[in-house]
């Protein structure tokens, strides 16, 4: 019984790493909602300063991400997700540096890799809830889990049987 009880123990903790990462993801997904790029703009130097403000929040959903502890089930999806929002920050940089500098060709440019990385995002695959749980508990594991009920009832039927002499 002490083993199915590590094994428990040890399937909560790697429920709460994903948890833990979940809420990583919950903050990141909060700067990067934070960055408002709607509204009225009036200028050139406004709309490249918007440029810069998203940026910034793009780049604290970054750092969440890098300073994240990634269960092996998302892995790939962050480090994905992440070099995405790199080069979005880089592209919202190059935007704002077009603006600053007048170049509206080099500015387009920069938006239509922003369309690109935008439709790269939408790619990213987002691991299944099976692939996630396989992750916080081993097939062999869950067997053994399953096999307790069975274990226990056969155990307390055994007992039910003795008979005892007073």
């Amino acid at each position: 019984m002490q083993k199915n009880f590590n094994i428990t123990i040890s399937s909560i903790d790697n429920a709460i790493a994903y948890m833990d990462y979940m809420k990583t993801l919950a903050k990141a997904t909060v700067e990067l909602e934070a960055v408002n790029m709607g509204g009225q703009i009036s200028s050139i130097e406004g709309a490249a300063a918007q440029f810069d403000l998203a940026k910034k929040g793009v780049d604290k959903a970054i750092k969440e991400l890098e300073t994240a502890s990634v269960p092996d089930a998302m892995k790939d999806f962050n480090a994905e997700f992440k070099k995405a929002l790199t080069e979005m920050s880089a592209t919202l940089d190059g935007m704002s540096t077009a603006l600053k500098a007048g170049d509206i060709a080099l500015f387009e440019s920069y938006t239509s890799k922003m369309e690109s990385i935008v439709k790269d995002m939408e790619n990213i695959t987002i691991p299944t809830s099976s692939a996630v749980t396989k992750n916080i508990i081993s097939a062999e594991d869950q067997k053994k889990l399953d096999e307790i009920p069975g274990k226990l009832t056969t155990e307390a039927n055994t007992f039910a049987k003795k008979t005892f002499a007073f």
